[in-house]
C-alpha cells in the first residue's frame, strides 16, 4: 500500500445523493498518485477508463476508475489540494470503507457518522 498522511473518509454531495470520498494526502506528488492508482487497480480490480490532465508536477490530473459497474474519480489537484478519491453513488460506501480501513482513514463529517449510526441501530454493525 502506498504511503499516505492523515487520510480521512466522509460523504460528499453528488447530484441529488451523497457519495463517499476519501482524502489520502495533501502531497500532490505524481509518483504517489501513480502508486495509489496502481494499488487501487490491483487491490480492488479497478480499471482506468479515462485520464484527463497533465503529468507535470504543477498539473491537475483526474483518472476515472471503473470498479464493477461503478466509476470512481481519482484526483491530483489543488482544491481541496492533494490526492483524493470520489465515488458517485451511496452504493460505493462499502468499498470506500474497505479502502479507509486499509489506509487508516478517519471518518469525518456528520453525514457519515449519521449513516454509521443508522446502520448500527438497524443491526448492521458499521
Amino acid at each position: 500500500m502506498a504511503k499516505v498522511d492523515s487520510p480521512y473518509v466522509g460523504l460528499v454531495r453528488f447530484g441529488r445523493e451523497w457519495a463517499p470520498s476519501i482524502f489520502f494526502t495533501r502531497d500532490r506528488d505524481r509518483a504517489e498518485f501513480l502508486r495509489l492508482a496502481g494499488w487501487l487497480c490491483q487491490r480492488f480490480r479497478a480499471e482506468v477508463i479515462d485520464r484527463y490532465g497533465g503529468e507535470e508536477a504543477e498539473s491537475k490530473e483526474y483518472w476515472t476508475l471503473r470498479v464493477g459497474e461503478s466509476d470512481w474519480l481519482l484526483m491530483r489537484c489543488f482544491c481541496p489540494g492533494g490526492i483524493s478519491l470520489d465515488g458517485k453513488h451511496q452504493t460505493d460506501l462499502p468499498a470506500f470503507e474497505a479502502i479507509a480501513r486499509e489506509v487508516g482513514a478517519s471518518p469525518v463529517g456528520w453525514r457519515y457518522r449519521w449513516v454509521r449510526l443508522r446502520r448500527w441501530l438497524g443491526g448492521n454493525q458499521a
